[in-house]
């Protein structure tokens, strides 16, 4: 099946303008971060360990150590959950308004997510245990050369390069568009990655195009716009050594540091993040046919 890629990427933009909801949705990951600078502000003395000042070092005792890690742990998964919703609410949004809808509301692409997490959940462990494999893998093949010879380690490790790059390319499309499918045709997990792959099989040349096309489209802008922020921070970090009432330091990384590094790159991605997504949902609706109703999954994933 032939796509347009003016066509795909004119309704994922089109979308995502319209519909900025999805935007605060993309952005949520990122923001979490905000949530872990208090932990790092009330446990600052054990993050100037490498500091000379002897006041300043501390000993990190062991609940403080175990419970800095749960706290990082939970972390972890929770982003990776607010990661699944983020584009689940996006496919949801797409489905949505190419089924009609003339608005988009936070609560109902939430619930409408609720019925997809447990399998994209399943999908993202499926691929992840994949890659881990090959990673993993590679380990006593690249090991034993290692200790006899780093040339031929470079030479192995050069032509393994581009077939494992070919690899991770394909299974990462494979994921988007799996994931898409479970929305869209309310798939299992196993039966959404053998459609993925007959949908990329059979329509290779399109998919590389669009995918090529959408990245650099997301890509460059989010890479312009984050241009100055470098050179802001710096200019603000400088100011920090030349500021030793620490009411200006805890003012100066509280309204300018924390926004410059955290809040507005994280508006930006979510912003292109959006689009990025959206470009994936309309690429799957047109290469698999027209989608009439959005099916709501069963409660039992």
């Amino acid at each position: 099946m032939k796509v347009n890629v003016g066509d795909v990427l004119g309704n994922a933009f089109k979308i995502g303008w319209r519909h900025k909801i999805l935007w605060l949705w993309q952005a949520i990951p990122g923001m979490a971060v905000i949530f872990v600078l208090p932990i790092a502000f009330i446990y600052y003395p054990i993050f100037t360990r490498l500091v000379q000042d002897p006041e300043l070092q501390i000993s990190i005792e062991p609940w403080m150590s175990i419970s800095l890690n749960s706290i990082g742990i939970l972390f972890v998964l929770s982003y990776v959950l607010m990661w699944i919703f983020a584009q689940l609410t996006t496919i949801c949004g797409v489905m949505e308004i190419e089924n009609g809808a003339a608005k988009l509301s936070f609560r109902e692409l939430f619930r409408k997510s609720l019925s997809y997490v447990w399998r994209v959940s399943g999908l993202y462990f499926l691929f992840g245990g994949m890659w881990a494999l090959i990673s993993a893998s590679s380990a006593p093949i690249l090991g034993p050369v290692a200790r006899n010879s780093l040339s031929t380690l470079e030479l192995l490790s050069t032509l393994l390069a581009l077939p494992l790059l070919i690899v991770w390319l394909t299974s990462v499309i494979v994921l988007e568009l799996a994931q898409v499918a479970i929305v869209a045709d309310n798939m299992r997990v196993i039966a959404a990655v053998l459609h993925a792959w007959k949908i990329f099989k059979s329509n290779l040349l399109n998919v590389v195009v669009i995918v090529i096309v959408l990245y650099y489209a997301t890509a460059i802008p989010f890479g312009l716009l984050l241009m100055p922020f470098p050179f802001l921070v710096g200019i603000s970090l400088m100011s920090l050594t030349r500021a030793p009432d620490p009411n200006i330091i805890f003012f100066t990384v509280l309204f300018v540091i924390i926004p410059l590094v955290v809040i507005l790159p994280t508006s930006i991605a979510g912003v292109c993040m959006t689009f990025f997504q959206s470009g994936w949902a309309v690429m799957y609706l047109r290469l698999s046919g027209p989608i009439e109703t959005l099916v709501v999954a069963e409660s039992n994933p």
